[in-house]
């Protein structure tokens, strides 16, 4: 992948919440990985699930720091997705 990073778009009370960890989104817990976009479709992904919902942010973690448990997975429009199988340490932001 010529990525260096991929994003996350979430609430900002689900990342500033005093945990360590970030555990994904009620549709990432349901689906068992975190979803996480490219640079190249994080505007698409904020368009299709995020528009106009309030108070959110975009955080980016190098991909080399997810690479245990980072899946590249067909998904919308037969792209490859970033889906990361566990919880992400905060601190890799």
């Amino acid at each position: 992948m010529k990525n260096k990073f991929v994003y996350k778009i979430l609430k900002y009370q689900e990342w500033f919440n005093n945990k360590n960890f970030y555990f994904g989104s009620k549709k990432d817990i349901n689906d068992g990985f975190i979803h996480l976009s490219t640079y190249d479709q994080v505007q698409d992904t904020y368009k299709i699930h995020y528009y106009a919902q309030k108070n959110l942010i975009i955080v980016y973690f190098y991909i080399k720091d997810l690479n245990d448990k980072l899946k590249w997975e067909n998904s919308r429009d037969n792209q490859l997705f970033p889906h990361y199988y566990g919880k992400i340490k905060k601190s890799l932001m």
